[in-house]
């Protein structure tokens, strides 16, 4: 693990059955593993407005990731759904704690009520949720369930 593996290839090399359990805990430990920590956000924002967040992201494996995602905040009422990429590269996101602080604009789109935030890497071309985090609170698509906004006039 010193040497920040992200692969481990056994090629076709039969595993003798008293070593599998532990090769297969150490293969939980090589690479990326994003864990969703936290995220301080303001409860309410302006429809035209925008929203302040703060999110703690932890990457508990020994090493980066290797391709771009971008990642996003989603907000979507009803079927209004807008992206806010952050200002981040997660290429950079070394072992250790990341701290993502911005601020969100909300769309005049939007009505006053409740929206749902979710999170999450994304596949550009497709802005679907490309990269899972070490959370139980995912929506089906692999986004990272939040909370809701509440949107005011």
């Amino acid at each position: 693990l010193k040497f920040h593996g992200s692969v481990f290839m056994p090629k076709s090399c039969q595993i003798p059955e008293p070593f599998r359990d532990r090769l297969m805990e150490f293969m939980k430990s090589i690479g990326y593993r994003f864990v969703f920590r936290h995220i301080k956000y303001d409860i309410s924002a302006p429809v035209g407005g925008k929203m302040k967040y703060s999110i703690w992201i932890e990457n508990i494996g020994v090493a980066p990731m290797y391709r771009e995602y971008p990642f996003v905040i989603r907000l979507q009422q009803d079927s209004l759904i807008a992206l806010h990429r952050v200002e981040t590269s997660v290429k950079n996101w070394l072992p250790g704690d990341v701290i993502l602080e911005g601020e969100m604009p909300v769309p005049p789109e939007f009505q006053p009520g409740a929206a749902m935030l979710t999170a999450g890497l994304i596949d550009p071309a497709t802005n679907a949720p490309a990269v899972r985090f070490a959370v139980e609170e995912q929506d089906t698509a692999g986004g990272v369930e939040l909370d809701k906004l509440w949107l005011t006039k």
